[in-house]
Protein backbone atom coordinates (compact mmCIF):
# COMPACT_ATOMS: atom_id res chain seq x y z
CA UNK A 1 0.00 0.00 0.00
CA UNK A 2 1.70 3.14 -1.20
CA UNK A 3 0.72 6.48 0.24
CA UNK A 4 1.57 9.84 -1.18
CA UNK A 5 1.44 13.37 0.09
CA UNK A 6 0.59 16.35 -2.03
CA UNK A 7 1.63 19.83 -1.04
CA UNK A 8 0.05 22.86 -2.65
CA UNK A 9 0.93 26.49 -2.41
CA UNK A 10 -1.96 28.85 -2.91
CA UNK A 11 -0.94 32.34 -3.89
CA UNK A 12 -3.19 35.09 -2.65
CA UNK A 13 -3.26 38.10 -4.93
CA UNK A 14 -3.41 41.21 -2.77
CA UNK A 15 -4.13 44.30 -4.82
CA UNK A 16 -4.93 46.80 -2.06
CA UNK A 17 -4.60 47.28 1.67
CA UNK A 18 -7.09 49.66 3.31
CA UNK A 19 -6.91 50.86 6.90
CA UNK A 20 -9.74 51.82 9.21
CA UNK A 21 -9.15 53.85 12.36
CA UNK A 22 -11.63 56.07 14.16
CA UNK A 23 -11.19 59.81 13.69
CA UNK A 24 -10.53 60.80 17.30
CA UNK A 25 -7.75 59.17 19.29
CA UNK A 26 -7.13 60.38 22.82
CA UNK A 27 -4.19 59.88 25.18
CA UNK A 28 -4.56 56.53 26.99
CA UNK A 29 -6.95 55.11 24.36
CA UNK A 30 -6.40 51.54 23.19
CA UNK A 31 -8.03 50.98 19.81
CA UNK A 32 -7.79 48.42 17.03
CA UNK A 33 -6.71 49.50 13.57
CA UNK A 34 -8.29 47.26 10.92
CA UNK A 35 -6.50 46.32 7.70
CA UNK A 36 -8.67 45.02 4.87
CA UNK A 37 -6.87 43.19 2.06
CA UNK A 38 -8.57 43.02 -1.35
CA UNK A 39 -7.80 41.23 -4.59
CA UNK A 40 -7.95 42.74 -8.10
CA UNK A 41 -11.71 42.18 -8.20
CA UNK A 42 -12.17 44.10 -4.95
CA UNK A 43 -13.00 40.99 -2.94
CA UNK A 44 -11.64 40.68 0.61
CA UNK A 45 -8.84 38.14 0.98
CA UNK A 46 -7.29 36.44 3.99
CA UNK A 47 -3.95 34.84 4.46
CA UNK A 48 -1.00 37.15 4.00
CA UNK A 49 0.34 38.42 7.32
CA UNK A 50 0.03 42.14 8.03
CA UNK A 51 2.98 43.97 9.54
CA UNK A 52 2.40 47.22 11.39
CA UNK A 53 4.54 50.26 12.13
CA UNK A 54 4.18 53.64 13.82
CA UNK A 55 5.95 56.78 12.62
CA UNK A 56 6.09 58.06 16.20
CA UNK A 57 6.12 55.21 18.73
CA UNK A 58 6.48 57.74 21.53
CA UNK A 59 3.06 59.17 20.52
CA UNK A 60 1.28 55.89 19.72
CA UNK A 61 2.56 52.33 19.59
CA UNK A 62 1.04 49.53 17.55
CA UNK A 63 1.47 45.79 18.08
CA UNK A 64 1.48 42.86 15.66
CA UNK A 65 -2.32 42.50 15.84
CA UNK A 66 -3.08 46.15 15.03
CA UNK A 67 -3.74 47.26 18.60
CA UNK A 68 -2.82 50.94 18.94
CA UNK A 69 -2.03 52.50 22.31
CA UNK A 70 -2.08 56.32 22.42
CA UNK A 71 0.64 57.53 24.75
CA UNK A 72 1.07 61.29 24.40
CA UNK A 73 -0.35 64.15 22.30
CA UNK A 74 1.01 64.53 18.78
CA UNK A 75 0.76 63.34 15.18
CA UNK A 76 1.29 59.70 14.24
CA UNK A 77 1.12 57.77 10.99
CA UNK A 78 0.28 54.07 11.16
CA UNK A 79 1.38 51.88 8.24
CA UNK A 80 0.18 48.36 7.43
CA UNK A 81 2.02 46.17 4.90
CA UNK A 82 0.93 42.87 3.36
CA UNK A 83 2.09 41.00 0.26
CA UNK A 84 4.07 43.95 -1.06
CA UNK A 85 1.19 46.43 -0.67
CA UNK A 86 0.66 49.06 2.01
CA UNK A 87 -1.64 51.76 3.30
CA UNK A 88 -1.27 54.41 5.97
CA UNK A 89 -3.47 56.56 8.14
CA UNK A 90 -2.44 59.68 10.04
CA UNK A 91 -4.16 60.87 13.20
CA UNK A 92 -3.61 63.46 15.92
CA UNK A 93 -3.55 62.02 19.42
CA UNK A 94 -5.26 64.59 21.61
CA UNK A 95 -5.38 65.18 25.34
CA UNK A 96 -8.51 64.40 27.30
CA UNK A 97 -10.10 67.59 28.56
CA UNK A 98 -12.31 67.12 31.59
CA UNK A 99 -13.26 70.76 32.13
CA UNK A 100 -12.44 74.26 31.00
CA UNK A 101 -12.48 77.20 33.35
CA UNK A 102 -13.47 80.52 31.82
CA UNK A 103 -12.37 83.65 33.67
CA UNK A 104 -14.25 86.86 32.94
Amino acid sequence: DASSSVSRTILVDVNTVSLTLRDTVRVNDTVTVTATLRDRQGQPVNGPPVTWSSSAPEVASIDSSGRLIALTPGAVTIVARAAGRSDSVTRMVVTNVSSIDVLL
